[in-house]
């Protein structure tokens, strides 16, 4: 597929304003029933998939947060009906959010990603009514999925059943992480309490800035918005929370657990402030932080190597369950 930036004119609009087109042109993908689909890889079929988990959210979800205003995301516009499947007509975020993030973020870039964060999880806490697909290699047909991801991401076991077949030949550098591996990925797919929908992938690289004020101007509020919906599904908010520090944060914001707490703080009392939360409290967030600590390490010890931060995080929880008998 492609994204293009286009300048587009209508009968009320006369003056070009600037859209994203993102077209869409996977190869078609095998059902399950051909012997094909058997030999796919499972990182193949997840992509392909994660197309449509993206145009249902823009289609279906993305309106309810235009209406809070402060958690922004793209506006969908129509396209003629035959490209209904294979091209998404957006706004141009840009426009308003001109800024690029910078490959690690400052503290106050990072608080008002969180906050973002935090209104997203917030809108659909407790979500129901929503269509879920399962992973990849249980989907019937790719090419007709519909719905968002069953579990959010693109790191949690069920769909990294390669990687984690390659971690457990390496028992011996992560032997310490291993016996929680199971047990964690079970929590993290059947946890109630402060199930969200998920981003999927907040990094960088998919969030876009506002201005500051110009000088003389009076001050305003930093504001982000984020894009690229293709791994949006359900799952714990913490799991977006730890994704995002551990690949985007200034590691020196991470250092020592009082900075580490402090922007979990962050995210938990906007969340608070925002919906009701239903029995989830400070200490069930920290559990639930604790598992998917865990789990994020599970992903870069099978897939991308070591991160400081992460790995000492997750050395120190799996000390935790060892003292205590598990988790």
């Amino acid at each position: 597929g492609h994204i293009h930036r286009v300048d587009l004119t209508t009968p009320s609009n006369p003056t070009p304003t600037p859209y994203i087109l993102k077209h869409i042109q996977p190869p078609p993908a095998p059902s399950s029933s051909s012997a094909s689909h058997r030999t796919i890889s499972e990182s193949h079929l997840r992509k392909l998939i994660s197309y449509r988990a993206e145009r249902y959210f823009c289609t279906n979800l993305s309106r309810l947060l235009h209406s809070s205003g402060s958690t922004k995301v793209a506006s969908l516009y129509d396209v003629a009906e035959e490209h209904v499947d294979d091209a998404l007509l957006l706004e141009d975020l840009t426009v308003d959010f001109p800024l690029r993030a910078p490959y690690t973020l400052p503290l106050s870039k990072t608080h008002t990603a969180i906050r973002w964060l935090a209104g997203f999880h917030a809108t659909f806490w407790n979500h129901t009514g929503v269509l879920l697909i399962p992973p990849p290699n249980d989907v019937p047909d790719p090419n007709t999925a519909e719905g968002v991801w069953a579990q959010g991401g693109y790191w949690h076991l069920a769909t990294r059943n390669e990687e984690y077949a390659s971690l457990e030949e390496t028992q011996e550098e992560y032997a310490w992480l291993i016996p929680y591996t199971l047990p964690i990925a079970e929590k993290l797919r059947t946890e109630a309490l402060g199930r969200t929908l998920l981003h999927g992938d907040v990094k960088g690289a998919n969030i876009l800035f506002s201005k500051a004020a110009s000088r003389g101007d009076a001050p305003k509020e930093e504001k982000c918005a984020l894009y690229d919906f293709q791994y949006v599904g359900s799952g714990l908010g913490v799991v977006d929370l730890v994704h995002f520090l551990g690949t985007t944060a200034d590691g020196r914001d991470l250092g020592g657990s009082e900075n580490e707490e402090g922007l979990m703080r962050v995210y938990f009392g906007e969340v608070e402030r925002r919906c009701g939360m239903g029995g989830y409290t400070w200490e069930v967030l920290v559990q639930q932080w604790e598992w998917a600590v865990a789990d994020w390490m599970r992903f870069m010890a099978g897939c991308w190597g070591n991160s400081g931060w992460v790995e000492r995080r997750a050395r120190e929880v799996c000390s935790g369950w060892d003292r205590e008998g598990g988790l």
